[in-house]
């Protein structure tokens, strides 16, 4: 857990998700359990349960209630980073080798069923935690449909893999599936189980999208300008495996560049260093960090219209750590 992201009063919280963490994966079937607290063990920035924590604390702080459903956000979380390896065939995750490289790919997707089901039994023993006026279903009901958003966006990104025609909107509306989300639900649930109001849990939730969508833009950056010491996965990944993120989909809309970049990307393991240039001089990274910018103060604006109080602040704090990372 990267504990230079939060002050001591969220990082006591975030102690008790990890304890959670592990006891919440004991199994009767010990490779399960293993591979499920290998890969907990091995770390991570922990910034959905910190959003879950962070929200509950604008209104009423119930910090059992509140470690479980961050938990819970965390193992559905993990889960979706296990299919995501198996899918992108990826070596190595936070450092350490990948479980469909130690073991294989059916029992990477056996952990990361049995982390999911995990995730709702968490979150089950709070289905009718929301109170009245939030709305009619149960949080049970709700996380299945960000599962699904999440779902439709891994598949779209995987029917537009080589495709060089990819717009940015198509770009912008996957990231907000795969990824922002994740990070809305976080901020929206901990604001429900803290009974905070509607004004308050609807600004959490436009904060944690913005903060999502700016989040997944600067990670499709550094995978491009990182590296793999820093990030602990192998960089330009994207680019093999056929998936184009916003520096390289702004490059192929450019006239200039795009005939010989799609030349480039025909063989991208044996030219891509010429790609990276390419995507540098056309303007590429630039233009990225243009649009991750206006989702940096997008979150900012949301967070502007919450209580002013010390949590807003850390809030505050927290986005700039985040948004400056080079990991």
């Amino acid at each position: 857990m990267k504990k230079d992201l939060y002050p001591f009063e969220i990082l006591e919280e975030l102690n008790k998700v990890e304890e959670e963490l592990i006891k919440s994966t004991k199994s009767k079937n010990k490779l399960l359990q293993s591979e499920s607290e290998r890969l907990i063990k091995a770390g991570g920035k922990r910034l959905r349960p910190a959003l879950v924590i962070y929200s509950a604390k604008f209104g009423d702080y119930d910090s059992n209630k509140v470690v479980s459903v961050a938990s819970a956000i965390e193992m559905l979380h993990l889960s979706t980073l296990i299919h995501d390896d198996v899918i992108d065939d990826a070596k190595e995750r936070r450092g350490v080798p990948t479980i469909q490289v130690k073991h294989n790919n059916k029992v990477a997707i056996f952990t990361g069923d049995f982390l999911f089901t995990k995730s709702f039994f968490l979150i089950s023993k709070y289905k009718d935690m929301y109170k009245e006026e939030y709305r009619s279903e149960t949080s049970i009901e709700y996380i299945a449909k960000i599962v699904k958003g999440i779902c439709e966006g891994e598949v779209d990104q995987y029917l537009a893999k080589f495709d060089t025609n990819i717009s940015v909107m198509r770009y912008l509306k996957r990231i907000k599936l795969k990824t922002a989300l994740l990070f809305g639900l976080a901020c929206q649930i901990g604001s429900m189980v803290g009974k905070c109001d509607k004004k308050t849990v609807k600004a959490l939730r436009n904060y944690g999208m913005a903060l999502g969508t700016a989040f997944q833009i600067k990670d499709d950056i550094l995978d491009i300008l990182g590296t793999k010491e820093k990030l602990g996965k192998p960089v330009v990944n994207d680019i093999k495996e056929g998936i184009y993120t916003l520096p390289l989909i702004y490059t192929l809309n450019n006239r200039k560049y795009r005939d010989k970049l799609i030349g480039l990307l025909e063989d991208s393991d044996d030219n891509i260093q010429e790609i990276i240039d390419i995507v540098k001089a056309s303007g590429g990274i630039d233009y990225s960090y243009n649009i991750y910018n206006r989702y940096v103060e997008k979150s900012k604006k949301w967070l502007k219209k919450l209580p002013d109080n010390k949590y807003r602040k850390y809030l505050f704090d927290l986005t700039d750590k985040v948004v400056n990372r080079e990991v």
